[in-house]
């Protein structure tokens, strides 16, 4: 018995002395940058709503031809129409998704936070109507505790055509963005719908 309490002690002494050693005191430091990164996307706390100048819905689930697609490069033809629509609001393999929302009575569109974690600036674009909304965001990144080159990864900003929608810090659950696209072809970045 005496055996097993003193084996117990020195297990519990090894562990301590272990974990103490490995803590150097960077686990909760953020890096513009993870040398062994590479692309990735997240999910994060906007939803977007294309309305026109009325406030009125321009995305038609029952339409493809209305439906914004998300792409991680600059695209000399716009992408073709999402063939791969489902059910449940999800298209564009999965990383777009199109979800009506009962209090603004608009369907909102949800798209990753793609980026690279060997840089903390990074751009793609949302096409609607053959247009490209610019999506200019910067990252931060952590190590976890696991190691093993797991990092976790945090929008600092988020722009939409050169206009901030989102910065780090603000208490938000989720926050909508109206991009209202008029006839005359210009685009404005909203917060509230202007009905």
């Amino acid at each position: 018995m005496r055996n097993r309490n003193l084996f117990k002690m020195f297990f519990l002494s090894l562990l301590i002395i272990s974990l103490t050693g490995c803590n150097d005191n960077n686990g909760d430091r953020w890096y513009h940058s993870m040398e062994d990164g590479g692309p990735f996307y997240a999910g994060h706390v906007l939803r977007f709503y294309y309305i026109d100048g009325e406030g009125n819905d321009l995305i038609d689930p029952d339409d493809p031809t209305t439906l914004p697609i998300s792409s991680t490069t600059l695209l000399s033809t716009p992408p073709e129409t999402p063939t791969d629509f489902e059910a449940n609001g999800y298209y564009n393999n999965r990383q777009n998704l199109i979800q009506y929302d009962e209090v603004e009575k608009l369907n909102s569109f949800f798209t990753y936070a793609y980026g690279d974690s060997r840089y903390s600036d990074y751009t793609f674009y949302v096409y609607f109507n053959g247009e490209a909304d610019v999506m200019d965001l910067t990252h931060r990144y952590q190590n976890t505790i696991m190691g093993d080159g797991d990092y976790l990864s945090d929008v600092v900003s988020w722009k939409v055509n050169g206009e901030q929608v989102y910065e780090l810090g603000e208490k938000v659950y989720r926050k909508k963005v109206f991009i209202c696209k008029t006839e005359d072809g210009k685009t404005t970045i909203l917060f509230e719908n202007i009905r």
